[in-house]
C-alpha cells in the first residue's frame, strides 16, 4: 500500500543520470514538471555550414516529466465556480448557519484524524519491517511507489526515425534504471497497426520491462489498439479500453500493386538480378508467378501463426485461435479475454493519485536529418526499398 500525500505540493525527484532542472515559474496555473536535458558538445563549424548537429554529439534523449497529482487548476477553478454559485449562507436562520459550521468543522477534523491515522499505521509498519531487517531502499519505494504514464502513439506525426517505437525504448532504458518493482506503468496506446518487426521490437520491449523490474504494466486504450496494437497491449499485465475502442484485429495483411503490364505497355525493361531462390518474390515492377505467391502467402500465415500464439501466450484463458480471425471488435463487444476492464485512461489514473505519484514520462528528444543531403538519401532508400523489395507484412 502507498503513503497518501494528498494536497501536499510535490516534485518528482530525478535521480537520474543527467541532472534535472525545474521549469521556470509561470503566471498561468500549470503542473509541476521537470526535465533532463541531453549533454550536447558544440558543434564544429562544418556541422554549422551544413546545418546540423555535431557527430559527436553525446547520445540519448532529454525527457520531461509531469506530476499529474498536483491539481492546483482545478483547485482555482473549482474556487471561482464555487464562488459563482456560492450560496449567501448571510440570508440563512442563524441556527442552520450554526450547524453547517459545526458540521463542516466536524468533516475537517475527521480528515485530518484518518490522515492521522493512516501516517501512524505507516509507521508502525516501518519501524516492524527496519526491526526484521528490511532494506531500507526497498521499503521506501513501496511506502512510496510511483506509477510511471508513458504514450504508445503511432499516429502521431514523428520526424524521429522509428517514431513511437522509439520513444518507447528510450522510456523502457529510463524505467530499467529508475524503477523498482513497487512501481507500475500505464502505456496509453493509441494505434492501428503497422509493419510486423516494428510492433514485435514494441511487444518485446515491454515484455523487457516486466522480466528485467518486475514491473507491473497497464495497458489502457482510449480509441484504438487494433492489431499491431494489439500485439503490444497484449503484453501488459492488464487491458483495459473505453466501452467503444477499437480492439483485436489478430491478422496480417501485404498489399502490393503491380503494375508489370503497365511497363510492359510502354516497352521499359525491369532488370532484376538475385541470388537465393527466394530472395524475391512478389514485386511491385515484376509478373507474379505462381511459385512467388504461393512462398508470399506461406510467409505471411507464418507471420499470423506467431502473432495468434503471442497473443495466446500472454492472455490467459483466451481463445487465440477464437480471436485471430482478423475481426476488430469494440471493446464492450470483444470477445472474453481480450480486454479485462472497461474504462478511459483518465478513470485509470484517477484511481491511482490517492496512493501513488503518477508521473507522465515523454521523451523530448528529436533526431532530424543532419543536412540535406541526409534528408534526400533516407527518402531515396525508403522509395527504392519499396519498388525494389515489395511491401513488408502489416499487422
Amino acid at each position: 500500500g502507498g503513503l497518501a500525500q494528498e494536497h501536499q505540493p510535490r516534485l518528482c525527484a530525478c535521480a537520474w543520470s543527467a541532472a534535472a532542472t525545474s521549469r521556470p515559474a509561470k503566471k498561468r496555473p500549470g503542473l509541476i514538471r521537470a526535465r533532463t536535458v541531453a549533454a550536447k558538445k558544440r558543434p564544429s563549424p562544418l556541422a554549422q555550414l551544413l546545418g546540423g548537429d555535431a557527430p559527436d554529439e553525446a547520445p540519448g534523449a532529454a525527457f520531461t516529466f509531469t506530476l499529474l497529482n498536483d491539481d492546483a487548476r482545478l483547485r482555482r477553478s473549482k474556487t471561482v465556480l464555487d464562488e459563482l454559485v456560492s450560496v449567501n449562507h448571510d440570508a440563512l436562520p442563524e441556527a442552520t448557519r450554526t450547524r453547517l459550521k459545526k458540521a463542516a468543522d466536524d468533516a475537517s477534523k475527521s480528515k485530518k484524524d484518518r490522515a492521522k491515522e493512516a501516517l501512524d499505521r505507516h509507521a508502525t509498519f516501518v519501524a516492524e519491517q527496519l526491526d526484521a531487517g528490511a532494506d531500507a531502499v526497498d521499503l521506501t519505494a513501496e511506502l512510496r511507489p510511483r506509477v510511471f504514464v508513458a504514450d504508445f502513439d503511432t499516429t502521431r506525426k514523428d520526424k524521429r526515425p522509428g517514431g513511437a517505437v522509439a520513444r518507447l525504448e528510450e522510456v523502457v532504458g529510463l524505467l530499467e534504471a529508475a524503477a523498482t518493482r513497487h512501481d507500475e506503468l500505464v502505456l496509453r496506446i493509441k494505434s492501428p497497426g503497422g509493419a510486423v518487426s516494428d510492433f514485435g521490437l514494441a511487444a518485446s520491449l515491454v515484455a523487457r520491462l516486466r522480466k528485467t523490474v518486475g514491473l507491473k504494466i497497464t495497458a489502457t486504450v482510449d480509441v484504438v489498439a487494433a492489431s499491431g496494437g494489439y500485439m503490444v497491449a497484449c503484453v501488459a499485465d492488464r487491458v483495459v479500453a473505453a466501452p467503444f475502442a477499437f480492439v483485436g484485429s489478430v491478422g496480417v495483411v501485404s498489399l502490393i500493386p503491380n503494375i508489370a503490364r503497365a511497363l510492359d505497355t510502354y516497352e521499359v525493361d525491369v532488370l532484376q538480378f538475385t541470388a537465393g531462390r527466394y530472395k524475391r518474390t512478389v514485386t511491385p515492377l515484376t509478373p507474379p508467378t505462381e511459385e512467388a505467391k504461393i512462398k508470399l502467402q506461406a510467409e505471411i500465415d507464418e507471420v499470423h501463426a506467431a502473432f495468434r500464439d503471442h497473443v495466446g501466450d500472454n492472455r490467459e484463458g483466451i481463445d487465440a485461435a477464437g480471436v485471430a480471425t482478423g475481426e476488430a471488435w469494440l471493446a464492450a463487444l470483444a470477445p472474453e479475454g481480450l480486454v479485462d476492464d472497461l474504462a478511459t485512461s483518465g478513470e485509470v489514473l484517477r484511481e491511482k493519485f490517492a496512493t501513488a505519484d503518477v508521473v507522465l514520462v515523454s521523451p523530448g528528444f528529436d533526431r532530424r536529418p543532419k543536412n540535406v543531403l541526409e534528408a534526400l538519401a533516407g527518402g531515396a532508400q525508403a522509395l527504392r526499398g519499396a519498388l525494389l523489395g515489395g511491401a513488408a507484412p502489416a499487422v
